[in-house]
């Protein structure tokens, strides 16, 4: 695998490919490299969120049970 993380300065650029690479195919993509990093910053922070409550413990336990009888 080649990766390679630039900050073009035009819309060329020229890439030089491994030689195992030669006579097969290969992908080749450009996409904003910031876009991943920030997306998974706030993807994390939204799980944190998650697992936070605002109430007590104590609110949430149930006091008395009423049995119902059919």
């Amino acid at each position: 695998m080649y990766r390679e993380i630039i900050t073009p300065t035009s819309q060329e650029y020229m890439i030089n490919i491994p030689k195992e690479y030669l006579d097969k195919e290969v992908e080749i993509l450009v996409l904003p490299f910031s876009y991943y990093k920030k997306k998974k910053k706030k993807d994390l922070s939204q799980l944190l969120k998650i697992g936070v409550w605002d109430i007590k413990e104590e609110d949430v336990k149930v006091k008395d049970w009423k049995i119902q009888e059919f």
